[in-house]
């Protein structure tokens, strides 16, 4: 089930990378041995770094080192760099290309920060720039400066003109890191601009037009959706994203964890609401178990045979599953899931009489976005609120799909090393790591696992407690906000003061985090302590040991816990962090096999660690296949997509409609369907059609003998029409009234196309049974569900042209 009206994730997607500087040649495998290890140690090393060779892992470090030797053997001093910059892009112009400039861009860039910031790039941030021109996901842990890094990046592409997106986590982080690092633009002689939420067109307009422009990835998806909604070129705001660099930050949470979230442009379409209260009322009688079959783990939830009994008869149904009962059992469905599945505080909030969705991953609220599939309708009916209307998606896109269509795509993160196979198979993106500045000297102690969630809860307090005694700040997180309000629950009985940060407080977040790193201070947060957050260690702290993380439970995806877990520790500064688990968490519960028996103390070490590894990998190969597998299929859309909005750039950059062609393909259509199908013709209902397609005038058509008849005689009526129509109306008129009922068409039958593409998904799944590939049988239906579209978008245009009459 999709927060949207439309589910997607693309087809093996290849952004394109930077082609590199030529590189040397690998030296010779030498090292000299490190007689504290075992052999064992030493064969691993060995082997790792004979894989790092043959990879060309190796060679490409090199090659980046030398070419942060050479940035930073760079004194740009004294140097005006407004006329380096214009050198470069007279130096562009004449055929060099980026890769030539990279040193002598990058060493600018590094000394306008310095002189405006005071900042001077380290090494290691020089080497994260490289590694982002080559078109890497670049590791670098939280603290070690990302932001400045990207400067480096950013300003070498937007030497070309074609414009640089900065693509930030969340809207704070756009507007800030846009007004601090202006100055530094300018100092080079490069605009800035910011795309924010409720923007005024032209001042959208003109942030686009920036050499760089921030942004979150909501908003320049969303506008790219309403460029290819609107029906002139001066509506559109952004530019061609297909000579634009992408600078990503936080990339493993936009290409992973949201890619199966596409961003959804929407439009109310009428519904009963009484149906989704009925099954409200209807699902309240069944019990889990007896009547409700569930998997949690791939959020999927049933009615059993018991259960469907019971159903009908509260229905009042003999047989539910009646083709004329499919919109009830599509009703019931969704009521089930939201019974079984979803939880208040967990999955979603309500607040001013609305279900607002929490982001698992960033424990965020996410307004604006909705469940689809009736399934949002269900839960409102399920915690007796108001029914809000059922979306037809306008537009849509995934992020992944999004991503693909710039020139090239870079990104930053914390936390790209855990999923390194993927982002190179899948996305062909190689991860790079980057070292910490200062080595880091946190400090994680082994998780301990207890045998009840109670056990767990009570060594939990106690170390909070101990902590807390000794004045080191200790940050506690948690997976859900109601799970953040049981500890702190438990807290408060303990007479231990704290402060609880998550979705629900949302508004006091910069103040709790402001004194989350302070003497005495206890803080339990939900994942919005995670990801972009830097919490400034007090006076006094450093001496103490640093900010305490203590984990109430493990995520299913080790990037989530390292990402909070990485909140302690920055920048070289003391800290710890350690997990506190239980055998009845949903990590082992759901994903765990051959779990280790534990008694009444704790057990720690390698079992342990074991146990944890095989969960996590075991979910993260479940979200994994699902990724994939959605991918594949909405590479399918991806290509529909591409292929409409085309025709719509073609219509307003003025292309002629081809009407010829319209003509043509309906009467091809009006043979196949009246006599393809070996039934006698509906004279009445071919009648209906013949009229519609000519603008409504009352046809006598004759019988037809035969398909080809049919087809000719249409064809010849339909040319006679236009034909008639173009002299009556005044000259250029028509080919207006076609450029206008082309794009109408096309947004309408294109909305219409992704509910459809929707549905056959949904049930390509059931082609399996017959021993058919389902993704084979998905493209070929999605094929002929295509040119259907075609058909209905040119009857919509000659529909609209003969309908038009000429002022008498």
């Amino acid at each position: 089930m999709q927060v949207s009206a439309l589910r997607v994730p693309p087809a093996p997607v290849r952004i394109p990378r930077a082609v590199s500087s030529p590189e040397p040649e690998p030296t010779a495998l030498s090292s000299a041995p490190d007689f504290s290890l075992s052999l064992s140690d030493h064969l691993t090393s060995f082997a790792t770094t004979l894989r790092r060779e043959v990879t060309g892992e190796a060679r490409a470090e090199r090659r980046a080192q030398s070419l942060v030797t050479a940035v930073q053997a760079q004194d740009l001093t004294k140097a005006d760099l407004k006329a380096l910059t214009a050198g470069f892009k007279a130096r562009l112009a004449a055929g060099e290309s980026l890769d030539e400039l990279q040193v002598e861009a990058y060493a600018a860039a590094r000394e306008a920060a310095r002189r405006v910031t005071g900042m001077t790039a380290f090494d290691e941030q020089v080497l994260g720039a490289v590694y982002a021109h080559q078109g890497c996901i670049v590791d670098m842990k939280t603290g070690e400066g990302k932001t400045l890094m990207g400067v480096l990046p950013a300003y070498l592409h937007a030497l070309t003109g074609k414009g640089v997106h900065v693509v930030t986590a969340n809207q704070y982080l756009a507007q800030r890191d846009r007004d601090q690092l202006a100055p530094v633009f300018a100092e080079l002689g490069l605009t800035t601009g910011v795309i924010v939420p409720d923007q005024e067109p032209q001042a959208r307009r003109a942030a686009n037009q920036a050499d760089i422009t921030y942004g979150t990835a909501s908003e320049f998806g969303f506008q790219y959706l309403t460029d290819n909604l609107a029906i002139s070129a001066k509506e559109r705001v952004g530019r061609d994203l297909s000579g634009v660099f992408a600078l990503v930050d936080e990339a493993d949470s936009l290409l992973l964890d949201e890619a199966r979230t596409p961003l959804i442009i929407a439009d109310r379409i009428p519904q009963d609401n009484r149906v989704a209260k009925v099954m409200a009322e209807v699902v309240r009688h069944l019990k889990p178990g007896q009547d409700i079959g569930t998997e949690p783990a791939r959020k999927l939830a049933w009615l059993t045979e018991a259960g469907s009994e019971k159903a009908s008869k509260l229905l009042g149904i003999a047989n539910l599953y009646e083709p004329e009962h499919e919109s009830l059992v599509s009703a019931l469905q969704s009521a089930v899931t939201a019974r079984a599945l979803y939880q208040q505080n967990t999955h979603y909030v309500v607040q001013q009489g609305e279900v607002v969705l929490v982001d698992e991953f960033t424990g965020r609220l996410k307004p604006g976005h909705r469940f689809a599939e009736g399934l949002h309708q269900a839960i409102e009916a399920a915690e007796g609120l108001e029914i809000g209307p059922e979306q037809k998606t306008m537009a849509g896109i995934t992020y992944p799909n999004y991503f693909r269509l710039y020139s090239k795509v870079s990104g930053m993160t914390g936390t790209g090393a855990s999923a390194a196979q993927e982002f190179r198979e899948v996305f062909g993106l190689p991860v790079r790591l980057v070292p910490t500045h200062k080595p880091r000297i946190r400090v994680d102690h082994q998780d301990q696992l207890y045998a009840t969630s109670a056990q767990r809860d009570a060594a939990l307090a106690a170390e909070v407690q101990r902590l807390h005694q000794s004045g080191q700040p200790v940050l506690i997180g948690s997976r859900s906000i109601e799970r953040s309000q049981e500890l702190s629950q438990l807290l408060t009985g303990l007479g231990i003061p704290h402060q609880v940060l998550n979705a629900l407080n949302a508004e006091r977040e910069a103040g709790i985090i402001a004194e989350a790193g302070k003497k005495g201070a206890v803080t339990i947060a939900t994942n919005m302590a995670g990801r972009g957050v830097d919490i400034k260690l007090g006076p006094g702290v450093r001496e103490l040991g640093g900010l305490a993380v203590l984990l109430s439970e493990r995520h299913e995806a080790r990037r989530i816990d390292e990402q909070f877990i990485g909140r302690s520790g920055r920048q070289g500064d003391p800290g710890r962090s350690q997990c506190f688990l239980s055998l009845q968490d949903d990590l082992f519960r759901l994903h765990g096999e051959k779990l280790p028996e534990v008694g009444s103390l704790p057990l720690t070490g390698l079992k342990v660690q074991a146990a944890v590894a095989a969960a996590q990998a075991r979910a993260e190969g479940r979200d994994l296949e699902s990724r994939q597998h959605l991918l594949k299929y909405d590479g399918v859309v991806n290509l529909q997509r591409q292929a409409v909005y085309a025709e719509r750039d073609a219509v307003i950059a003025g292309a002629e409609v081809d009407l010829e062609k319209m003509v043509e393909r309906v009467s091809q259509d009006a043979e196949q369907r009246h006599f393809g199908t070996g039934l006698a013709v509906n004279q009445p209902q071919l009648q209906k059609e013949l009229s519609y397609l000519l603008g409504g005038k009352p046809v006598a058509a004759p019988s037809f003998e035969n398909g080809p008849a049919l087809k000719g005689w249409l064809r010849g009526q339909l040319q006679t029409a236009l034909a008639a129509q173009q002299a009556a109306l005044p000259p250029g008129v028509l080919g207006n009234v076609v450029r206008s009922a082309t794009l109408e068409a096309l947004d309408q039958e294109w909305a219409t196309q992704q509910t459809s593409l929707e549905q056959l998904r949904d049930g390509a799944w059931m082609q399996a049974y017959g021993e058919k590939d389902p993704l084979r049988e998905y493209e070929r239906g999605a094929h002929e569900l295509y040119a259907s579209m075609l058909d209905r978008v040119a009857a919509r245009v000659l529909h609209s042209s003969l309908s038009l009459r000429a002022a008498s």
